[in-house]
């Protein structure tokens, strides 16, 4: 790849799936850059080579409520790794799912705990749980 021009080598790694960008950062430093760059992301959008994904909160065979993400496209879907966190006791039925940016936040359960997929890293992080019309009385 490293005869081909910068702007071609680019175009081509618009194309990767999303699932394969850490892959890819782990090939050289200039493509960790790129593809660690949040222009890389935008003209992913502009040039249309993003996933439309649907995150899912769903029961699984066990009636555990596990996270799924699916791409309707391909017909594929897969888990997301459980929260790990020792506060935090399951997904309950109160709980909801939102995607901003690269990121998918849980909100849910008694105290209104708040969580963070953070796809670019694969990983949980627990953030301030939500205020309640008690807390804030």
């Amino acid at each position: 790849m490293e005869v081909l021009p910068n702007d071609l080598v680019r175009q081509c790694l618009l194309r990767v799936p999303y699932k394969w960008h850490d892959n890819l950062k782990g090939v050289c430093r200039s493509w960790e850059s790129m593809v660690s760059n949040p222009e890389f992301y935008a003209d992913r959008k502009i040039s249309g080579t993003t996933e439309q994904l649907l995150c899912l909160i769903q029961q699984d065979p066990n009636y555990v409520l596990e996270i799924r993400v699916c791409d309707p496209m391909k017909g594929t879907s897969e888990r997301l790794p459980p929260i790990d966190d020792t506060h935090f006791v399951g997904i309950g039925r109160s709980f909801q799912c939102a995607a901003v940016n690269r990121k998918l936040v849980l909100v849910g359960g008694i105290t209104k705990s708040v969580y963070i997929y953070d796809f670019e890293s694969a990983r949980w992080s627990r953030r301030v749980d939500m205020p309640t019309l008690l807390n804030i009385m």
